[in-house]
């Protein structure tokens, strides 16, 4: 669904324009980055939209309608809304919390329950363990899933997202942002997202508005932003680390090598049947995953010579960061180096090994992207 803006004014009484004429379409089921420096008018754009904010002047278009012809409140409850704080109820359960705009809209509780157990699905949230739990029994991450799958509980074809992850440490942050990679693969919703970092805009946008002013500075797709940047407001908000920036626009399910052979221990594996696993494939190291393929973590052949035959693999096994096909390429060097290993595992969403990102793949694509730079 989309949403058009033409020459939309939002100013205030004292003469204050935080939106200037700004004319864009947000295209149906792309996910939009709004970014720009503090006060630019990313987030009273984003609030004009579900009329939480009021618009001055021009006209706000979805779907062929003008807003204003729209109750408030009913398109409020057609859209999703996800925000920092996150906003959940204390004194509700996480069930709870997600049911409340479906119950608004009058759905049947048999059609909330399947819903909302969906939901949490989707978000990796197991049902049985936390459709009963209150806000305060879960972790920051975990509040903001329920916050993503609250914004999604009315199916709307509109979300919204006011700097969703801002407030969670970057280990978690990046985890989030990969798992809403996924879940965006999955829902296919027209997403506004507002974020002030750019790392962030770069590795979730199909495309990136710029705001500085309350007017747009650039509006493209994310790779025609970081290659061809309009002006030099927009390079200094990238950076200089251009060659590194090219990293941040490829996905690791288009660099990774898929399959393999790794160690499976179901619970009784002996460290003899590692070490001929290795000595046989010739390897340093090696991942071990469990009997659905779940990565358990990687044993070292320099330790495990040491080690008796008869002991169990399990006490010499060393975890591993490990990363998802939707991550960029950024994260995955950042990551391969502090591991000082050789490869990467990939994983899907249930932790599953589903092959091996090479560090001396990466190394040659950043080569590449330099040599582009000198021609």
């Amino acid at each position: 669904m989309s949403i058009e803006f033409k020459n939309v004014v939002k100013e205030y009484e004292e003469g204050f324009k935080a939106v200037d004429n700004l004319s864009i379409t947000f295209e149906d089921k792309k996910l939009t980055i709004l970014i720009g420096p503090s006060g630019c008018g990313k987030t009273t754009t984003l609030k004009m939209i579900n009329r939480l904010i009021e618009k001055t002047d021009g006209e706000i278009v979805v779907d062929g309608t003008s807003l204003d012809e729209i109750d408030p409140i009913r398109l409020r409850r057609s859209i999703g809304y996800v925000i920092q704080e996150i906003g959940l109820f204390p004194h509700m359960t996480v069930f709870d919390n997600i049911a409340v705009t479906p119950r608004l809209m009058k759905w049947d509780e048999s059609r909330i329950k399947k819903h909302v157990f969906e939901l949490l699905d989707l978000v990796n949230l197991e049902p049985s363990d936390y459709a009963e739990k209150y806000p305060a029994q879960l972790s920051g991450g975990q509040r903001q899933r329920v916050g993503v799958a609250r914004g999604l509980a009315s199916d709307p074809k509109i979300v919204l997202m006011d700097e969703p992850f801002g407030a969670i440490d970057p280990i978690n942050r990046e985890k989030l942002q990969d798992g809403f990679l996924e879940i965006q693969s999955k829902i296919e919703k027209t997403i506004i997202f507002v974020t002030h970092d750019i790392r962030e805009a770069i590795k979730l946008g199909d495309k990136i508005a710029i705001l500085d002013d309350g007017k747009l500075v650039q509006y493209a797709d994310t790779m025609t932003v970081v290659q061809e940047p309009a002006n030099e407001f927009v390079e200094d908000l990238l950076g200089a680390d251009r060659a590194l920036k090219g990293l941040e626009l490829v996905r690791v399910r288009e660099t990774y090598v898929p399959g393999g052979k790794w160690i499976e221990d179901t619970g009784d594996c002996k460290v003899k049947k590692a070490k001929d696993f290795l000595v046989n494939e010739g390897r340093k190291f090696a991942y071990v995953v469990d009997g659905s393929k779940r990565l358990k973590g990687y044993v070292m052949l320099k330790q495990l010579s040491k080690a008796s035959d008869e002991e169990p693999l399990k006490k010499y096994l060393r975890s591993i960061e490990t990363i998802q096909p939707l991550s960029n390429l950024m994260e995955a060097m950042s990551l391969i180096m502090n591991t000082g290993l050789s490869s990467l595992p990939v994983v899907d969403d249930k932790e599953r090994l589903l092959g091996i990102l090479r560090f001396k793949d990466l190394v040659n694509l950043v080569g590449s992207y330099e040599s582009s730079d000198e021609e």
